[in-house]
């Protein structure tokens, strides 16, 4: 009879981990090279400084060094120190300043109170005016409420309400 022949087809395998993860980081690499290149190097140059200023501090001091220390921080504390002096000076003379104008001010507004005060104790009413001072008018006649008397001949009309 006739052999019978099984056909086996074969199935895609599953891809192992690291078939995977090899896959993805050239993934990775292809997308973002350059961000993880200049990643890379900003990321050593920043623990390198890191391990440097570490091990700067776990070193012992010589006294050299922590004399020269000490007499940095006292020149530094000296600096504050005549500049607060500085500004407490200043301060002070500002001050006396505003107090002398504030004393002005109140001695110029007392001054003008006083005259004031004198000018209106100096004028009653139905006095009338200081002798030699009135002017004589020119027109005795001449009332400002009653319009211009020199014009009698002129007719003033004056505009109707209604037109009629």
């Amino acid at each position: 009879m006739g052999d019978v022949v099984e056909e086996i087809i074969a199935e895609p395998e599953d891809p192992g981990v690291l078939a995977t993860t090899f896959a993805f980081v050239h993934h990775l690499v292809r997308s973002y090279g350059w961000y993880l290149v200049l990643g890379l190097i900003g990321s050593y140059y920043l623990l390198r400084n890191r391990w440097r200023a570490t091990a700067a501090l776990e070193q012992p001091k010589t006294p050299q060094e922590i004399e020269a220390l000490r007499s940095k921080e006292e020149q530094r504390l000296k600096s504050i120190q005549r500049l607060q002096k500085k500004y407490e000076e200043d301060a002070a003379i500002k001050a006396e300043k505003q107090k002398l104008l504030d004393e002005q001010k109140q001695q110029t507004r007392l001054a003008e109170l006083e005259k004031l005060t004198k000018e209106a104790d100096g004028q009653k009413l139905g006095n009338g005016a200081a002798p030699g001072t009135s002017k004589k008018s020119l027109r005795p006649e001449y009332n400002p409420l009653m319009g211009n008397s020199s014009s009698d001949r002129v007719c003033f009309r004056r505009p109707g309400g209604s037109g009629g």
